[in-house]
């Protein structure tokens, strides 16, 4: 059992007594890297300020620093339109991704995607940052509940009505009897490790038809950790021309509030060519959808901030494709949402197969999807929803 899974384990059983003080502590780690509001305030008048503040953040959390000047290098490299920068703009531009976060929580791959260059402070507050929306996922969300969203095999286990396809549990030697009829069914299938995000862990794989092949295949699995092992989809031709080697899937961000399950966003994630996965570090595209409809209402738009009209391989024009029986995908994701009623934020991956819409996952991702596509900040639209699950997270008040 690899530390995320001995994490997720343990959280699943705080008892209830124990769960908000528990919630409360996760807060305060998060909150960790935040300077003081009075400080950020004095670091907006001036740009000599802002460096200042950076500086002693530096001093203080090296580490932490190393790690944002290395994740904002990343993005600096792969974006386009930062493209031959001098020395002295990069080195202006890093220290602005790190202040960016150590005042308002923003991940360098957020201060791309919502273009915050340039910015005001009251612009920038408009977004919800990554540090926001864990505030909000321990401040409305069960801390031991919604390990479910957190372990593939737990949301397996909680909603494999919903998956509508083949899938296996490999977490011990004890699982091989119903591991090797899956894969004799299954010459081809997906191997998920439990605890990962983002499309980490998440590969195409196929085993030998030789017995030896299928035990050092399964004993692979056992010694590295515990794995859902799921029936590839079979996407429906309609998501499947976008990109056909992708499961182009549909992100639905649900809230559970006190007068019901409310479909809150919902955008659409699609491969690119040869891609298994639809995943931004893959290249996938994000498109935003008319959550009324399920009309593309959009362009579309990748991880590096590069804009497209029609899917780059497969021509197809984004805005106006009509995405099939829209309306029972949000019935889906209402009705799953209603069977997790102390996880009231949700992110769920549905994918459109030949048996109709089905279950990727369920997650609490970022708000990056809707804010990306629209380059609009959602904070004032969360927190009329927060109003019904209160207590509202005070991190992502308008007055900080």
């Amino acid at each position: 059992m690899n530390k995320s899974e001995l994490i997720s384990g343990l959280r699943s059983h705080y008892p209830k007594i124990a769960r908000k003080k528990l919630a409360k502590a996760r807060l305060n780690i998060i909150k960790k890297y935040r300077i003081s509001p009075k400080d950020v305030k004095i670091a907006e008048e001036s740009e000599n300020n802002k460096e200042q503040a950076v500086r002693r953040f530096e001093k203080k959390h090296g580490k932490k620093y190393s790690s944002l000047v290395k994740a904002s290098e990343t993005v600096i490299r792969n974006a386009p339109e930062f493209k031959d920068l001098s020395a002295d703009k990069k080195e202006k531009l890093i220290c602005d991704m790190v202040f960016k976060y150590i005042a308002y929580g923003f991940q360098p791959d957020e201060y791309l995607c919502y273009d915050l260059l340039g910015k005001t402070p009251k612009q920038c507050r408009q977004f919800i940052s990554d540090t926001d929306r864990y505030s909000i996922v321990y401040s409305i969300n069960d801390i031991s509940d919604q390990q479910c969203f957190l372990n593939k095999i737990k949301c397996y286990t909680k909603f494999g009505e919903y998956y509508k396809r083949d899938a296996v549990i490999v977490s011990g030697s004890k699982d091989y009897d119903n591991y090797l009829k899956f894969v004799e069914k299954h010459s081809e299938f997906v191997q998920k490790k439990t605890c990962a995000s983002r499309g980490h862990g998440v590969e195409l794989k196929s085993v030998g038809q030789s017995s030896e092949a299928k035990q050092q295949y399964f004993n692979s699995l056992i010694s590295s950790g515990k794995y859902l092992l799921e029936e590839r989809v079979a996407q429906g031709k309609q998501t499947a021309v976008l990109n056909p080697s992708s499961v182009n899937t549909i992100r639905c961000i649900t809230f559970n509030t006190k007068h019901g399950v409310k479909v809150a966003y919902t955008f659409m994630k699609v491969g690119r060519a040869g891609s298994f996965v639809d995943n931004g570090g893959a290249g996938g595209i994000l498109v935003g959808i008319d959550k009324d409809t399920g009309v593309l209402d959009s362009n579309g738009i990748d991880e590096n901030n590069v804009v497209y009209t029609k899917h780059p391989d497969s021509g197809i024009v984004f805005k106006g494709y009509q995405l099939p029986d829209w309306q029972s995908m949000l019935d889906m994701c209402i009705e799953m949402s209603s069977k997790a009623p102390t996880v009231k934020y949700i992110g769920w991956d549905v994918a459109y197969s030949d048996s109709g819409w089905v279950l990727i996952e369920g997650n609490m991702g970022q708000f990056i999807g809707p804010q990306t596509i629209y380059k609009i900040g959602i904070k004032k639209q969360v927190q009329e929803y927060l109003k019904d699950m209160e207590p509202i997270p005070r991190i992502i008040a308008n007055k900080e």
